[in-house]
């Protein structure tokens, strides 16, 4: 059996599907070299109720697990920042029907012939998480929070790989917004969204990748991201993204760097699809 999730995306997901009756979109996984036919529908009810039925049931995957291959690799669901995989023979009828949605002409009458008869065998399998990687951390990546993004989003956004733009603060997604900025209130406040606790900085087994959590008390709160390649990153305020500490020097450990006042309060880890934050 596919190791889909170890710990349900419960609230994100019955969310999503709360708010599917709006348009989505839809981009059929099937090129290599050239960019994969993509289209936006209002939703048909078989879709919803297909939709919501894998949701429950925690079929809905990251795109990451798509397999390497020629051909057919998926259809992508995109609604506003969010967007789920779906693939695999338990979701066959819910990809029938996001397939048959397709405007005309976007691909050649082989192509659809053969991707259909693909999807209908239901003989293509999404990769296993845990053999696809088994440690995960973000690799360094500022572009999608400049523009219009940069003061709109913080640190905790940042931290949590999510843009909201609602200047995210901890507890206020999940109704448990900290009364003060202490260290401990925060750390309470982001578990409540969905964050947990971690012993170290190490980068952890599965999806959920670390960050870390440095307060000055009553005065500010701030996270740091650890990247791919074992740096750290974080986005201070409205300001870019950047690897680099008060002094300019790359950080290679949150808990010494020069971060002007604030004092480190632990390590946490997090995954834009587990949390709620807003």
């Amino acid at each position: 059996m596919f190791v889909y999730r170890v710990l349900a995306i419960a609230f994100l997901q019955l969310y999503f599907v709360k708010e599917i009756s709006g348009l989505i979109g839809v981009t059929l996984a099937v090129f290599s070299g050239v960019s994969d036919p993509h289209w936006v529908i209002q939703p048909t009810n078989e879709i919803i109720k297909l939709y919501g039925a894998a949701s429950k049931q925690n079929l809905l995957l990251e795109v990451d697990d798509m397999p390497s291959r020629l051909g057919y690799k998926g259809l992508i669901v995109q609604e506003e920042s969010n967007e789920f995989l779906v693939l695999g023979p338990k979701t066959v009828q819910l990809q029938t029907q996001l397939f048959l949605s397709m405007p005309a002409n976007l691909v050649p009458d082989k192509v659809y012939n053969r991707v259909l008869k693909t999807i209908k065998e239901g003989s293509v399998l999404p990769v296993e998480a845990m053999q696809r990687r088994k440690r995960y951390a973000p690799p360094f990546n500022a572009l999608p929070w400049t523009g219009q993004h940069e003061k709109k989003n913080n640190c905790y956004n940042y931290a949590n790989q999510k843009l909201t733009d609602t200047f995210a603060q901890p507890g206020r997604g999940s109704n448990a917004m900290y009364a003060a900025i202490t260290k401990e209130r925060i750390r309470l406040a982001s578990l409540s969204d969905g964050l947990q606790n971690a012993a170290n900085g190490n980068t952890p087994g599965g999806q959920r990748h670390v960050v870390a959590l440095v307060v000055e008390d009553c005065v500010d709160f701030h996270w740091y991201v650890k990247d791919s390649d074992g740096k750290w990153s974080h986005k201070p305020g409205k300001t870019a993204v950047t690897r680099r500490d008060n002094q300019g020097a790359l950080i290679n450990n949150p808990q010494n760097c020069d971060m002007n006042g604030y004092e480190f309060v632990c390590y946490m880890t997090t995954h834009r699809r587990d949390v709620n934050i807003r």
